[in-house]
Formats: structure tokens, C-alpha cells, sequence
């Protein structure tokens, strides 16, 4: 009496029963579902605890053999080692190669004992991710026999890269599913997640601090690892390819061991280092759970010298009117003895290229280094060449000079490039090359430290050679959006550039933005006003740079990393609490509107958005209070907005009002005023985490008020007021009148509401720039507002 037609029986008749049951629902979930035990809820029979009884087992890669930089139609073997196995009979491999074009073919030996049926493979396309693949189903079963019990590696992969693969070419090994079993009806079923078993082709890695060290310098080795399943990561460094290794490191990710929590996949150790100068290489080891090991040969280089001469990496000019530099040659000894020794001679090139600082005259000086003093003879030669300039130098003395360093590594002075710039271009930057240092003639043991860049510092927004306050002015007057320093070309600029007399540079915005982050903002204009009454030598953004325009006593950077790279994270916004409080009416219908801030301490800056109503309210002015006095402080009003921005050079603690707006009052009634936005230094602060007021709890009229911000991207915030209490709809349109998104449908009372838009229709789609319709429909009454999407 079975319902189902014959041709049906016979596709999905998977256990011979004559019959479509439960046992072929769960052969067929456990084939080609993804995980079968997700879609079973109840336990079903079998031996050993529910629901079967390999469901504590692990599983690791195991065997891997491939090189540090795998090309094109060359062989990666890899296997899958299970541990703690009960009763396996048969069991399941489900692969995915990740892009789809690097395999030129992938075959799979099952362990001895087991008979595979052959391996499937089809194209995958992953909407989400954006990523294409190749998905490998792979198995194998006992006929007959006894089962497998303990730990066995299942099967091996031979995975052959395409033709077009290159070292260049990065790509992933991932087992998505795996199960195993007595039986195909009595399986555990593994997840991605649960196996957590991906191989990383080209992706590993192994860099350290420097590529050149001196002798007995600890060197610090990090190796990017993305292979899961790992019980020991070791680098050993060698002196010769075939030599045995003078030295093995365990790395630890976060001074964790591999089969401990993992972290972020980078593993670190430390080298004491060596007094043999030479050069060295580095060699990965590999172990996994499943007891393969992997070893990827000459991942790395490095020499061991005794003597380094270098530019400094990044080097900075002060933008405050300074013509001439000098640009160091630093010379670092270990403290060996090997320059205190002596020298006669010294020869050197440096080549700059010209890029928007462009060199003019550059001379070699020994003026105020270590050699100063000392008896020697001088020669120089400067030629110009198509990409910019090229210096010679070199120096002779009858009498030994000496540049003994203290123990450990330093750094002395041996020579000065002096360069008058002109910034033409002060966004520019000047590449600096020492392409050659020759001391006595000996290469042996000194090496070179290659490169430099030259850079104009931040802060001098109008390029007058000063940092000032009026700089500070610019920068807020940017904020409230009465002028665009991003154009200098926007024709808002004249207003401001015919009353000072002055023109908005090219790279005004670059000079601006010298914290370095978000853009300018009002905290870049603190920053300014802290530079220019000294308590800021240099800003956020020139952190790490050399300063030309500071003489070193002398300078000594560090020669190792203090600790392993690691992501900073995102900051937290500001705990805080920003308000409008109970406004006051003065003379002339002036209404002053204080903005509260329930602690002040930290903060140095801040812009906020406040909406008001047009017909109702006329914006005339912002005044400090107590918290701010002194600070420099700009607002501006355009379209239902009135933007103000606060900057001062130290913060006061407290709490209360932190400025004053101040309003004209147009008609009889007050109208409404909300809080839209508030950035304090260069941190949001949510709307709702701010206590929005109205100064008229009551709105007179259905009012739909603009939305800020308006052009927007991608979210804005839109505001109506309610004299009466009832059904509402507010919903989105497009041009065409259709409806995109409705934003709210329900009952609501007196007063005034918001809600937010971020530019998606009803599926979550994102929509494209345009202008779009905001309806607002109360019983019979409608109102419309545009609104401009752009991208």
C-alpha cells in the first residue's frame, strides 16, 4: 500500500527495502544534505552513546607535503587522519578548493583496508562570499572484515595545481563535511565549523623585523599559519641550505601553543642571534594532531652584519617655513670594536627623486656628526639626472676616524645630505635611495639600509609657513560646512577666501587632517590650537616619522619590534551624554538654547546637528560657556540644519552647558528643535544615546520636518510632528510613485518622532543614488518631503 509510483521506489529506494522509509530519509540526508545530524533530531539506533558512536572522535590534516611557494602543475599531498575512531566501516569526505580554477585535478587514495567508490566534483558559486570553487565528494567502505578502531588516516589527496597557477596565487583547502560510521545508515556527521581542518596554499608566511641584523641582535620571526589542527610551529634558522640548523624557535600564537586556543593564526617566537656575520635562512616545521608533519624549506632570508648604514625610514619637514634640511646617513655598530677600530675612507651614493619636494643643491656636510673636528678631505658631486638627483660622496683622512657605538645596538652620525626644498606641491613626497656605502673598500659584514621618504608635515591648512589658530578656524569653519576644503575649486569657498584674503590650497584637506583619522573634523582644529601654544610637538599623523626639523642628540630608534603586529581595534565611542536643555527667551524674541554635556573631561572638540523649523525659528549665533571659554567655536545653518562645532587646546572637567545656541523666534510659537547629531573629538555619539528635547512639547501642526543628513549616505533621520494622536504611515518612494520602503505603520500620540532610513528597499536591497520621496500619511492628511541618496 505504498502511495508513492514505482520510477519514485526505485530513485529513492536507497536501502533495498522495497520501500521509501525512514532508513532512505536518512541515507539520502546523510549523502546530500550537508549535515545530517541537523536535519534527524531524533537519536536514531546504533551502537555506543547518541547518537552514534563516533561523535567524540577528531580529525586532522595529516602528511601535508607541498613547497613554501607552490607554482603551476605542481602536486600537494594532504590527509585526513581521524583519532579515537569506534566501529568505522565507511565514512564520507566532502572537500571545497576555493577559487575554482586552481586544481587541474584532485585524486584520492583510501587507506589501506577500504574501498573507495570514486570521487565526485562539481562548480559552486558563493553569493554571499562572492567566491567560486570546486566541491570534491570523496569515501570509502570495508566489505566485509573487521572495522577500524583507534586512530587511522582515512585517506590522502593529491591535489595538482593549473598550468596559470603562479607563487603568487593564493588559494584554501577546506573540509566542509565529514562523516563516518559503521554503516551509511549509522554516521556521525561533521560540520566545517566542528572539523575546523582548512589548508592554506600560498597563504603561509614568515617575515621578522628586519631583514638585515647585527650580530647578536635578537631577532623577532612571525609566521602566518591559516593550517588548523596544529600541535607545534617551529622555525629553524640555518647558515647554509644543506647545513643542520644553528638554531630552532617554537612559535607561539600569543604565547599560546598551537593546540591550545588559537588567536589570530600569527605565530611569534624570538632569536637570541649570532656573532657570525653571513647570511641565513629560515626553514617552517609544521606537526598536526593527526601526526604528519609538514616542513616548508627557505620561507625566508636574512644577514647578520656588524655594521649597517641606513637613511631613516620616514622622514618628515616641518611645514613652518623651514627652506633647508639635512637628511642623516645613520651608521649602526653593534659596539664590536670594528669601527672603533678606525677607518681612512668612506664612499656613498644617494639618489632622490623629485615628486612635489623637489631637491635643489643638495651638499654632503659632516657638520655636527661624530666626525666633526677630525682631519679629512672632502669630495662631493651632485649630477641631475631624468628622475631627479644624484649625490656622490666621499671622504678621506691620514688619520684614522673613529665611530666606536656603545654596547648593544646605536646609531652615529657619519654624514648630512643637505637639501633646499621647494614645496611646490606639499601633498608631494621625495623618495631618497642610498644606493651604495663602501667603507675602506671592505663589503664584508656592512650592509645597506636602502631607502628613505621625505614628507611635508600637516597643520599649515592656508600654506602661509605658520601653524596658528586661524589655521584651527579653517578646519572648524570645514566641519560646520562653510567651507570645502576637500575643493578648493566649490564656489562656498569665496565667501570666506574674499573676507581673509586667501586662498584654500590643493592639499588643504590632507594638511587639515592631522590626527590622521576621519577625515577633518573639529578635533584636528584642537590639535592645531595645541601645537601652536606647545603642548604637541607633532601631530597623531607624523607619528613614526624622523622630523628633520629636530637635531638629534642623538637619535636611537629601536632595532626590534616590541611586540607582535596586532590589529588595533576600533574605538569606542565616548560614554556621553549630550542634551538640549530648557531654553530661555532674552530681548528681540532671542531664544537661547543650551547644549548639555553631563562630563566634559577628555573632551577637546565636537560638532553637533541641531533641526528646528524654518518658519518658526531664525538661527542668529553660538556663544561659550564655562567649559568652553576660550575655545574658538563656528556654526552654520542651511536648510532646517544649524551645524556647531567647538575646538580648544585643553579640556575642562565638569558638567552643564557646554555652548549656547541662540534663536530668533519668527511667529508666535516656539516651534520644535531636536538634537540630530553629536561627534565629540572624533567619536559618535548615537542619537538615541542623547537625550532628545523639543522646545514646544506640543507640535501646533502635522508637520514633516527635513531629514539630516540630507544628501545622505546611507543612513538619514526623519522627523514629523503629531498635534493629535493617531494612525500613522510613513514610507519611501521612488520617482516613478512607487513605494520602496515603508519605515512605520501603527498608532502613535502627540508629540514629535523619528525614525531612520538606510537606503534599502523592503528585500534589504541597497538602492541607488537618487532622489527619493518621504510620505507621511495621517488619516486623510499627507505630507511629502525629497530626499537625496547619494553615493
Amino acid at each position: 500500500d505504498d502511495p508513492y509510483p514505482k520510477p519514485f521506489i526505485r530513485i529513492y529506494d536507497l536501502d533495498n527495502s522495497g520501500r521509501v522509509g525512514y532508513g532512505d530519509f536518512f541515507i539520502f540526508a546523510d549523502n546530500f544534505g550537508r549535515v545530517a545530524s541537523d536535519l534527524v533530531i531524533p537519536d536514531p539506533p546504533g551502537p555506543g552513546p547518541g547518537p552514534f558512536a563516533n561523535a567524540e572522535a577528531s580529525f586532522a590534516l595529516a602528511g601535508v607535503i607541498m613547497d613554501p611557494r607552490v607554482g603551476p602543475d605542481q602536486e600537494i599531498e594532504f590527509g585526513i587522519a581521524g583519532v579515537g575512531l569506534v566501529g568505522v566501516k565507511q565514512f564520507e569526505i566532502e572537500l571545497e578548493v576555493i577559487p575554482s580554477d586552481v586544481a587541474w585535478g584532485i585524486s584520492f587514495t583510501p587507506a589501506q583496508g577500504f574501498i573507495s567508490p570514486g570521487t565526485v566534483s562539481e562548480w559552486f558559486w558563493d553569493a554571499e562570499t562572492q567566491t567560486s570553487g570546486i566541491r570534491l565528494k570523496a569515501g570509502g567502505g570495508i566489505l566485509g572484515g573487521p572495522a577500524v578502531e583507534g586512530d587511522l588516516t582515512l585517506g590522502t589527496f593529491a591535489l595538482t595545481t593549473a598550468p596559470w597557477f603562479s607563487a603568487q596565487t593564493q588559494a584554501t583547502v577546506r573540509v566542509t563535511r565529514l562523516a563516518v560510521g559503521s554503516s551509511s545508515t549509522e554516521q556521525d556527521v561533521f560540520s566545517a565549523e566542528e572539523l575546523g581542518l582548512e589548508l592554506g596554499i600560498n597563504r603561509e608566511a614568515v617575515w621578522h623585523h628586519r631583514q638585515v641584523v647585527l650580530t647578536e641582535e635578537p631577532l623577532d620571526i612571525f609566521a602566518q599559519v591559516p593550517t588548523s589542527s596544529l600541535t607545534l610551529v617551529q622555525a629553524e634558522i640555518h647558515a647554509g641550505a644543506n647545513d643542520p640548523p644553528v638554531a630552532t624557535v617554537e612559535l607561539r600564537d600569543d604565547g599560546v601553543a598551537p593546540d591550545e586556543e588559537a588567536g589570530d593564526q600569527v605565530y611569534s617566537g624570538r632569536w637570541a642571534g649570532s656573532e657570525q656575520v653571513g647570511q641565513y635562512s629560515i626553514d617552517l616545521v609544521l606537526e598536526y594532531s593527526g601526526g604528519g608533519q609538514a616542513r616548508r624549506t627557505g620561507m625566508d632570508t636574512f644577514s647578520i652584519v656588524h655594521t649597517i648604514v641606513s637613511l631613516p625610514d620616514l622622514m618628515l619637514v616641518s611645514p613652518e617655513g623651514l627652506s633647508t634640511v639635512r637628511i642623516p646617513l645613520l651608521i649602526e655598530d653593534h659596539g664590536s670594536g670594528y669601527l672603533s677600530q678606525g677607518f681612512l675612507a668612506a664612499q656613498f651614493e644617494v639618489q632622490m627623486q623629485g615628486n612635489g619636494l623637489e631637491p635643489s643643491q643638495p651638499t654632503l656636510s659632516l657638520e655636527g656628526t661624530g666626525l666633526e673636528g677630525q682631519s679629512f678631505l672632502l669630495d662631493t658631486l651632485v649630477a641631475q639626472t631624468a628622475g631627479g638627483w644624484k649625490l656622490k660622496g666621499a671622504l678621506a683622512s691620514t688619520t684614522p676616524l673613529h665611530l666606536s657605538a656603545s654596547p648593544g645596538p646605536g646609531q652615529q652620525g657619519l654624514a648630512y645630505v643637505e637639501l633646499s626644498l621647494r614645496p611646490d606641491n606639499p601633498a608631494g613626497i621625495l623618495p631618497v635611495t642610498l644606493n651604495e656605502a663602501l667603507l675602506e673598500e671592505d663589503l664584508t659584514g656592512v650592509a645597506i639600509g636602502c631607502c628613505g621618504l621625505v614628507g611635508l608635515g600637516r597643520g599649515d591648512v592656508d600654506l602661509n609657513a605658520h601653524i596658528e589658530s586661524f589655521d584651527a578656524s579653517l578646519v572648524l569653519m570645514h566641519s560646520v560646512f562653510m567651507l570645502n576644503l576637500d575643493n578648493p575649486e566649490d564656489p562656498l569657498n569665496d565667501v570666506i577666501e574674499n573676507r581673509y584674503e586667501f586662498t584654500v590650497p590643493v592639499a588643504a584637506a590632507q594638511m587639515a587632517d592631522v590626527s590622521g583619522q576621519l577625515g577633518v573634523t573639529a578635533f584636528d582644529a584642537a590639535l592645531i590650537l595645541q601645537r601652536e601654544v606647545g603642548l604637541l610637538t607633532h601631530f597623531p599623523s607624523e607619528e613614526g616619522y624622523y622630523r628633520l626639523w629636530e637635531p638629534p642628540a642623538w637619535w636611537n630608534p629601536p632595532t626590534a619590534p616590541a611586540a607582535k603586529p596586532v590589529a588595533t581595534p576600533a574605538p569606542r565611542p565616548l560614554a556621553r551624554v549630550v542634551s538640549l536643555g530648557t531654553p530661555e527667551e532674552g530681548p528681540e524674541r532671542v531664544i537661547v538654547v543650551p547644549v548639555e554635556i553631563d562630563q566634559m573631561e577628555g573632551v577637546l572638540a565636537g560638532t553637533l546637528a541641531l533641526s528646528y523649523e524654518a518658519q518658526a525659528l531664525q538661527p542668529v549665533g553660538v556663544r561659550a560657556t564655562l567649559l568652553t571659554q576660550g575655545y574658538l567655536l563656528s556654526d552654520h545653518a542651511q536648510g532646517g540644519q544649524v551645524w556647531v562645532s567647538f575646538a580648544g587646546p585643553r579640556w575642562r572637567a565638569g558638567s552643564g552647558a557646554v555652548m549656547e545656541v541662540l534663536f530668533r523666534r519668527q511667529g508666535e510659537g516656539i516651534g520644535v528643535l531636536s538634537l540630530s547629531q553629536v561627534q565629540l573629538n572624533e567619536e559618535e555619539v548615537q542619537v538615541q544615546e542623547a537625550r532628545l528635547q523639543t522646545v514646544s512639547p506640543v507640535p501646533r501642526e502635522l508637520a514633516l520636518y527635513p531629514n539630516y543628513p540630507n544628501p545622505f549616505n546611507p543612513r538619514t533621520v526623519i522627523g514629523y510632528g503629531l498635534p493629535a494622536g493617531g494612525e500613522v504611515e510613513v514610507s519611501v518612494y521612488n520617482l516613478a510613485g512607487q513605494r520602496v520602503r515603508r519605515l512605520w505603520v501603527g498608532w502613535q500620540g502627540v508629540g514629535v518622532h523619528q525614525v531612520e532610513w538606510d537606503g534599502r528597499d523592503e528585500e534589504g536591497r541597497v538602492l541607488s543614488s537618487g532622489v527619493y520621496v518621504c510620505r507621511l500619511a495621517v488619516g486623510q492628511r499627507v505630507l511629502v518631503r525629497k530626499m537625496l541618496l547619494v553615493k
